[in-house]
């Protein structure tokens, strides 16, 4: 009825027997008794720690790796799920805001006339675009087609003067091809180094 109890250390049994009052004394073995899991655990994941009486079993090893293998898992699915987030943010963003800017440049020749003209190329038709010079402005609005010229203009008669008025603009692609009438010096004055500053369509 005792079996299979675990046992600590030693004792002795007596035995009466029924003919004489002669007491048998017995020693018992000493037993052990066997742990069969882990004497401690890491503190995160709760990974088998075995001190050196510790029974080692191989279901031990399997949880434990069973742990691992998860907590990998996890750690992986997360970085791949921040990736993609990452990924369609920046596929959303891409072409957030309603324009990006290109700057150009031009140097005037001092000419001016009906076949005196000055080219700007940009990557895609502008929205719109400025031309800053050293006494001009010149904002051109390439959806409707017109334009603002504001400066100083030469006149035969009464000599320059500060006033506003427009120019031809014709296109070729993604250039535009300004005229630069009679009298119009400030918009291709010599040796000047013009400003062109455009604003273009973000999906352009």
């Amino acid at each position: 009825m005792y079996a299979n109890v675990p046992l600590r250390g030693v004792f002795l049994c007596f035995i009466e027997g029924k003919a004489s009052p002669t007491k048998k004394a017995c020693a018992l073995n000493y037993i052990k008794e066997e742990t069969h899991m882990p004497s401690n655990y890491t503190p995160n994941y709760r990974l088998s720690q075995w001190a050196r009486p510790d029974k080692v079993l191989m279901e031990d090893f399997n949880a434990d790796n069973a742990k691992i293998d998860g907590a990998i898992k996890a750690q992986a699915d997360g970085l791949a799920a921040e990736v993609s987030a990452r990924t369609a943010l920046a596929a959303l963003t891409a072409k957030k805001g309603n324009c990006r800017i290109e700057t150009r440049s031009y140097t005037g020749t001092g000419k001016t006339g009906d076949s005196v003209s000055v080219s700007i190329s940009f990557s895609a038709k502008p929205v719109i675009f400025f031309v800053i010079g050293p006494r001009c402005l010149l904002a051109a609005d390439c959806a409707s087609g017109y334009n603002t010229f504001i400066g100083y203009i030469s006149n035969g008669i009464y000599g320059s003067s500060f006033n506003g008025g427009g120019v031809g603009i014709t296109w070729s692609g993604n250039t535009a091809v300004l005229s630069v009438p009679e009298g119009y010096t400030d918009l291709n004055y010599a040796n000047y180094s013009y400003k062109v500053i455009a604003f273009l369509a973000a999906d352009a």
